[in-house]
């Protein structure tokens, strides 16, 4: 795929995990679980702040959606935590399997992946 493509697809990617996180807090919020619900919620409404503001905040494309990836990585291992309180069954086991593969992905789309793929 060609780059400018990938990147927007990046960006729908953050900003569909972002909606799912802030439906998830806003949610929480209504059961009156505020712990949680502050936690997913700001950590949502920062990668999505650094999605909207990334050329204001000086941030490279690339450089924001590692970040993003690192951001969003915790929120999703809350929500799995959250669901599984709730007492479902399958939800929690997704969530965790995207709270583990989001900072591979960052790591992937960084620097020191590329470096320490050129060594072999």
């Amino acid at each position: 795929m060609k780059k400018k493509k990938t990147q927007k697809l990046e960006t729908a990617l953050h900003l569909l995990t972002v909606l799912v996180l802030l439906l998830k807090a806003f949610d929480l919020y209504r059961r009156d679980q505020y712990i949680p619900a502050t936690i997913i919620s700001v950590l949502a409404a920062t990668a999505l702040i650094i999605i909207t503001f990334r050329r204001r905040l000086g941030m490279r494309s690339r450089k924001a959606g590692i970040t993003c990836f690192y951001l969003e990585a915790p929120a999703l291992m809350a929500v799995a935590l959250v669901l599984h309180r709730e007492g479902n069954e399958f939800l929690p086991l997704m969530f965790f399997i995207a709270a583990v593969i989001y900072p591979v992905a960052g790591f992937i789309a960084s620097k020191k992946f590329k470096q320490i793929k050129n060594l072999y």
